[in-house]
Protein backbone atom coordinates (compact mmCIF):
# COMPACT_ATOMS: atom_id res chain seq x y z
CA UNK A 1 0.00 0.00 0.00
CA UNK A 2 1.11 3.64 -0.84
CA UNK A 3 -0.01 6.96 -0.93
CA UNK A 4 0.08 8.49 -4.36
CA UNK A 5 0.61 12.06 -4.63
CA UNK A 6 -0.75 13.67 -7.88
CA UNK A 7 -0.47 16.98 -9.00
CA UNK A 8 -2.24 18.34 -11.97
CA UNK A 9 -0.69 21.42 -13.85
CA UNK A 10 0.43 23.05 -16.95
CA UNK A 11 4.38 23.04 -18.58
CA UNK A 12 6.49 26.58 -18.49
CA UNK A 13 7.42 27.61 -21.89
CA UNK A 14 10.79 28.77 -22.31
CA UNK A 15 14.72 27.21 -21.84
CA UNK A 16 13.56 23.67 -20.06
CA UNK A 17 9.81 22.23 -20.09
CA UNK A 18 8.96 22.05 -16.59
CA UNK A 19 6.00 22.73 -14.55
CA UNK A 20 4.51 26.19 -12.95
CA UNK A 21 5.29 26.83 -10.02
CA UNK A 22 1.54 26.10 -8.52
CA UNK A 23 -0.34 22.72 -9.37
CA UNK A 24 -3.99 23.62 -11.06
CA UNK A 25 -5.27 20.56 -9.01
CA UNK A 26 -3.68 17.94 -6.46
CA UNK A 27 -4.98 14.77 -5.13
CA UNK A 28 -3.96 12.15 -2.49
CA UNK A 29 -4.55 8.15 -3.06
CA UNK A 30 -4.32 5.23 -1.15
CA UNK A 31 -3.03 2.64 -3.15
CA UNK A 32 -4.46 -1.42 -3.19
CA UNK A 33 -3.77 -4.58 -4.51
CA UNK A 34 -7.32 -3.20 -6.89
CA UNK A 35 -7.39 -0.65 -9.13
CA UNK A 36 -8.17 2.52 -7.35
CA UNK A 37 -9.35 5.63 -9.59
CA UNK A 38 -8.77 9.32 -8.80
CA UNK A 39 -11.69 11.96 -7.99
CA UNK A 40 -9.95 14.64 -9.84
CA UNK A 41 -10.25 15.66 -13.96
CA UNK A 42 -7.20 16.79 -16.04
CA UNK A 43 -7.81 20.45 -17.58
CA UNK A 44 -7.15 19.69 -21.39
CA UNK A 45 -3.37 19.95 -22.21
CA UNK A 46 -2.62 19.36 -18.38
CA UNK A 47 0.50 17.39 -17.48
CA UNK A 48 0.71 15.38 -14.22
CA UNK A 49 3.26 14.90 -11.61
CA UNK A 50 3.02 11.89 -9.90
CA UNK A 51 4.95 10.61 -6.48
CA UNK A 52 4.13 7.44 -4.24
CA UNK A 53 5.49 7.53 -1.15
CA UNK A 54 5.43 3.77 0.97
CA UNK A 55 5.55 1.25 -1.92
CA UNK A 56 5.97 0.93 -6.06
CA UNK A 57 2.57 1.02 -7.93
CA UNK A 58 1.18 1.52 -11.61
CA UNK A 59 -0.64 4.48 -13.28
CA UNK A 60 -2.08 4.81 -16.03
CA UNK A 61 -4.46 7.75 -17.44
CA UNK A 62 -7.34 7.93 -19.12
CA UNK A 63 -11.54 8.88 -19.24
CA UNK A 64 -11.82 5.53 -17.24
CA UNK A 65 -8.75 4.06 -16.31
CA UNK A 66 -8.09 0.39 -14.56
CA UNK A 67 -4.43 0.09 -14.04
CA UNK A 68 -2.61 -3.02 -14.60
CA UNK A 69 0.73 -4.10 -14.60
CA UNK A 70 0.51 -5.39 -18.70
CA UNK A 71 -1.13 -1.26 -19.23
CA UNK A 72 0.21 1.25 -17.11
CA UNK A 73 3.97 2.77 -15.86
CA UNK A 74 5.24 1.45 -13.08
CA UNK A 75 6.25 4.72 -10.00
CA UNK A 76 8.71 3.34 -7.55
CA UNK A 77 8.17 4.01 -3.84
CA UNK A 78 9.78 6.87 -3.32
CA UNK A 79 9.87 7.61 -6.67
CA UNK A 80 8.11 10.51 -9.26
CA UNK A 81 7.35 10.48 -12.61
CA UNK A 82 5.51 13.50 -15.06
CA UNK A 83 3.03 12.70 -17.42
CA UNK A 84 1.53 14.90 -20.40
CA UNK A 85 -0.19 16.34 -21.74
CA UNK A 86 -3.51 15.15 -20.63
CA UNK A 87 -6.90 15.30 -22.35
CA UNK A 88 -10.30 17.42 -20.73
CA UNK A 89 -11.10 14.97 -18.36
CA UNK A 90 -8.66 12.17 -18.15
CA UNK A 91 -8.30 11.07 -14.38
CA UNK A 92 -5.44 8.75 -12.68
CA UNK A 93 -5.86 4.61 -11.95
CA UNK A 94 -3.30 3.47 -9.42
CA UNK A 95 -2.09 -0.22 -8.07
CA UNK A 96 -0.12 -1.67 -6.12
CA UNK A 97 3.25 -3.49 -7.94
Amino acid sequence: MATVHVTYGSAMGGGAPVLAPAPDKAEEITSSGTTQQGSETAPGGAYASVCSDGGSVYVVFGQNPIASASTSYMVPAGGCRDFGPLKEGDKIAVIDV
